[in-house]
């Protein structure tokens, strides 16, 4: 195939900037609550929601929900947008580089935000174009309770060591249990044939309150 017979396509007016060790870090914690079925495209993409230098993703495939808040540099402090990315395109950005330089996004100025039906995103010498999804994400702050009863702090990594040993012996897909105490935190999973118990002790606070 010959270059000259795909040109690139021109990009929208620059819209912000971010670092690429912050945007890698956000874009990951929210593309793995992201849906894979195409048939449901909503789903599939990270909504993005611009105002002023904040940006909150979010992704969420019905049965799980992400959310992450970042500040960026933009020139126009009064923008107020909000677009639906493929969630793939932006993982693959953001595992490009986390080299610490800055991503340049493009999505066009002031009204014309997400207009043109593209994203652009730019760093450390890549070039990545992609077309937005033209579909309705869902209202997902309804989702998330505006008092809490309670509230648990977990250290992630032995949040993240009990739930593998737990899910050994689990069948795929299977729910993990949570019993929550004034001093611990007990996970159990499990399949027809076994079942698997971790429990998680913090050191110096209680886990609950």
């Amino acid at each position: 195939m010959a270059v000259e017979d795909y040109p690139t396509p021109a990009l929208p007016e620059e819209t912000g900037v971010v670092a690429s060790d912050l945007f890698g870090q956000a874009i990951s914690q929210v593309a793995v609550a992201a849906g894979r079925d195409d048939t449901l495209p909503m789903l599939t993409g990270i909504r993005v929601e611009i105002s002023g230098e904040k940006v909150v993703l979010a992704a969420t495939d019905r049965f799980r929900l992400a959310v992450r808040e970042l500040t960026w540099s933009t020139s126009a402090a009064d923008i107020e947008a909000a677009i639906l990315v493929p969630a793939k395109t932006l993982a693959e950005a953001a595992r490009a580089g986390t080299d610490g330089t800055d991503v340049h996004l493009s999505l066009g100025a002031g009204a014309a935000v997400g207009k043109d039906g593209l994203l652009g995103i730019r760093s450390n010498g890549k070039r990545t174009t992609s077309r937005l999804l033209d579909a309705e994400f869902p209202k997902f702050r309804q989702l998330l309770p505006a008092e809490h009863t309670a509230v648990a702090t977990v250290g992630v990594a032995e949040l993240t060591e009990a739930i593998k040993r737990v899910a050994l012996v689990a069948d795929r897909g299977a729910q993990v249990r949570m019993e929550f105490s004034d001093d611990s935190l007990r996970l159990t999973a499990g399949g027809e044939d076994a079942v698997g118990r971790a429990r998680i002790c913090p050191s110096n606070s209680p886990a609950t309150r």
